[in-house]
């Protein structure tokens, strides 16, 4: 796999850049949760590196951990939050406070 950069991305996708700029996920590599299925050669619009949303996935960050700052990383019980659908179903992933409807 190879790994492009958040410029590679934002060339594109200008639009998911603003708004996940304007989120706490910000900081985070936009690759930290769409993994390169690509390599120099291949467009990702050819290969799209898709993320299933799940709340194992979603969870890696967010279950409820005493080792991480509560104010940097919101954290969820998530045994009590998980139900049938995965987080990118009622949540949007670039902006995860605004609810799907």
């Amino acid at each position: 796999s190879f790994y492009k950069g958040k410029d590679a991305c934002i060339s594109c996708h200008q639009d998911i850049f603003e708004l996940q700029d304007s989120d706490l996920h910000s900081e985070i590599s936009c690759e930290s949760c769409h993994p390169p299925k690509i390599n120099s050669n291949t467009d990702c619009q050819i290969n799209p590196p898709i993320v299933k949303g799940t709340i194992l996935f979603c969870g890696q960050c967010h279950e409820m951990n005493l080792g991480r700052l509560k104010k940097s990383v919101r954290q969820l019980d998530i045994e009590e939050h998980k139900g049938e659908q995965n987080c990118i179903e009622c949540h949007n992933s670039h902006a995860p406070w605004e609810l799907k409807e």
